[in-house]
């Protein structure tokens, strides 16, 4: 039972009861509100209501129950709207690319994201697999140049020729004998 009776003529919203139940993070907080749809009648008890359309067309389905229903309030200031994916994944961009500074590469990732998935979830794994990647990317890029200069400065020493050979060969059967 209400705590407020409805009048004929209210404007109310509709639970929508028939959507799946979705506890994935992306599906959470999706508006379950169907309406607003106008009062048509009250029965005696107001324990039920039966609703029509703002065009003036009944809605067929038997009554709705008072718990279902909720006043509707028009909000002339309008309502927030879902960022758009290529907006939010650009500024995402803007904010990730100080940090790779492999441009390149960030660039294909990004191009290739601009597209919205259906599946969000699977759209996040994307982006964090491939940001992995970039990370590994950049430190074997890292590696590499160590490896090289070390290669380097190793040839450096290998190359040296002995100033006095007769010393240096000296070393070299002390070693031997040992």
């Amino acid at each position: 039972m209400r705590s407020e009776k409805l009048q004929p003529g209210d404007l109310v919203l509709v639970f929508d009861e028939k959507r799946v139940i979705d506890k994935s993070k992306a599906r959470k907080l999706t508006y379950r509100w169907q309406g607003p749809l106008r009062v048509y009648s009250v029965s005696e008890n107001s324990a039920s209501y039966r609703l029509e359309t703002l065009a003036g067309d009944l809605i067929t389905r038997a009554t709705y129950a008072g718990k279902r229903l909720k006043r509707y309030i028009e909000n002339d200031a309008g309502f927030w709207e879902l960022e758009d994916p290529a907006w939010a994944k650009a500024k995402l961009k803007d904010e990730i690319t100080p940090f790779f500074p492999a441009q390149d590469h960030q660039d294909e990732l990004w191009e290739a994201d601009m597209a919205p998935s259906p599946d969000q979830d699977e759209d996040i794994m994307q982006t964090r697999s491939r940001l992995q990647q970039l990370r590994l990317e950049k430190e074997n890029d890292t590696l590499r140049r160590e490896l090289e200069h070390w290669k380097s400065s190793s040839r450096l020493a290998i190359d040296i020729q002995p100033k006095d050979s007769a010393k240096d060969a000296q070393y070299t059967d002390m070693t031997q004998q040992a």
